[in-house]
């Protein structure tokens, strides 16, 4: 059973999984203020549940993100709405990267500026061949935010980052050897997922850490590209 939540965010329970997916396809998946919010409250509350062992986090066909919805963001006219978007971007944030179970982004399209640090912040990105990541923060005026600098940087590497960062250029996520987004291991085929959990995206058992395990590292970026 699908849930609406706010935002145009909705979440799905199948067996194991929660699937979070943002819908907002006249804007190609823009993020609302309350859709940060959304998203963080499905995460935690997956995290919090026992039968849940994975996230995924998906778009549509057309864009993962394509960033925040300006227009909403600008229509807040006062210092409390602004701190209530802000605010949703830290707490998703911090959803993603605490959560003890596994939570992936499934990207195909756009996955751009706050699009970006949202699956980067994730343990995996499983990209489609029409996958790019761009932080076009500079076009506006604006730094990167939620830790995306960070994030794409340990996944892309450092200058790969800071090119897309300061040119605002495009990464192609789908590109069978781009840096970092891997459909190969040294020659040798990915074993294959173990079950599947709507098209194109794999999910493989996972098991909750102990709480003296350490966290991996957010943002390993993987392609479905052969």
């Amino acid at each position: 059973m699908t849930r609406q939540l706010k935002g145009n965010i909705t979440s799905e329970t199948r067996g194991t999984t929660e699937i979070v997916r943002i819908s907002n396809p006249a804007k190609r998946n823009a993020l609302e203020p309350d859709s940060y919010w959304a998203i963080g409250d499905a995460v935690n509350a997956a995290n919090a549940n026992p039968d849940i062992r994975c996230v995924i986090i998906t778009g549509d066909e057309s864009a993962f993100c394509s960033g925040m919805d300006l227009q909403a963001f600008l229509s807040e006219n006062s210092a409390e709405a602004a701190s209530h978007s802000l605010g949703g971007i830290e707490h998703v944030i911090y959803a993603i990267t605490r959560a003890d179970v596994p939570v992936i982004a499934a990207a195909e399209g756009a996955i751009a500026g706050i699009g970006a640090s949202l699956a980067c912040a994730c343990d995996l990105i499983v990209a489609g061949q029409s996958a790019f990541i761009t932080l076009p923060f500079g076009r506006i005026g604006l730094m990167p935010d939620g830790g995306a600098v960070a994030t794409l940087a340990a996944s892309v590497g450092r200058h790969r980052a800071m090119r897309l960062v300061l040119r605002q250029g495009a990464h192609p996520c789908g590109r069978r050897h781009a840096d970092g987004a891997r459909g190969r291991d040294h020659g040798r085929p990915c074993p294959r997922p173990r079950t599947r959990v709507g098209r194109g995206i794999p999910v493989l058992p996972a098991r909750r850490r102990r709480p003296d395990q350490t966290r991996r590292q957010p943002g390993l970026l993987a392609s479905t590209a052969t």
